[in-house]
Formats: structure tokens, sequence, C-alpha cells
């Protein structure tokens, strides 16, 4: 996995790519060669701080599935407003869970 992706990029898996919805990440994926991550948090989330610990938090679940994620795949995670307060591993598992049922992560 490389890290973010242009602006392009994510437009393109936003509009385009097949979304994948949990409470508090939704994942938007495409399969192109490169595979990419970005990750998006807009302010109905919170204030700059809540923001930031939201795309850290996302940006170590993904760290930590990155060895798991099938093939070259853009991902886009986006932060839900119910990630405010979130801890760890309870990203993780439900990244790990909406990822597991589209079939993207290895056992």
């Amino acid at each position: 996995m490389v890290g973010v992706g242009g602006r392009a990029a994510i437009r393109l898996a936003l509009r385009e790519g097949r979304r994948l919805a949990g409470s508090k990440v939704v994942v938007y994926v495409t399969s192109r060669e490169g595979g990419r991550v970005a990750f998006v948090c807009s302010r109905r989330v919170g204030g700059a701080v809540v923001r930031n610990r939201a795309r850290r938090i996302m940006r170590e679940a993904v760290r930590a599935l990155g060895p798991r994620i099938r093939g070259e795949l853009h991902l886009v995670l986006v932060a839900q407003p119910a990630i405010r307060g979130a801890r760890m591993h309870e990203v993780l598992a439900e990244l790990g869970s909406v990822l597991g049922r589209a079939g993207i992560l290895a056992r």
C-alpha cells in the first residue's frame, strides 16, 4: 500500500468505486494499478483535532490490515461522525469486518 492518491483518483473512486459501509468508516474500492489508499474526513466529523485523530486511527487500521489486503486496489476511507471518540481496536475490527465481507482480505 502506498500513501495518498491524487484528487482525481479520489473523485473517481468516490464516483465509480464499490461502496462498503460501516458505521464509523465507509470504504470505496476500485481496482487499479498501484494500490493506493486515501483518507477523507469532513468537518461533519468534528474540529481539526478530532479529524486528525480520525485520520490517524484509519491510517493505523489500514497499516495493520495491509499485508492481508488482496491485489492492487485503490481504497478511499471516509470517516463518519460515529468515529468521533472511537478507539483504535473498534475501527480496526469494523474495517476488518467490512473488507472481509467484501472478500478483499486474505485469511
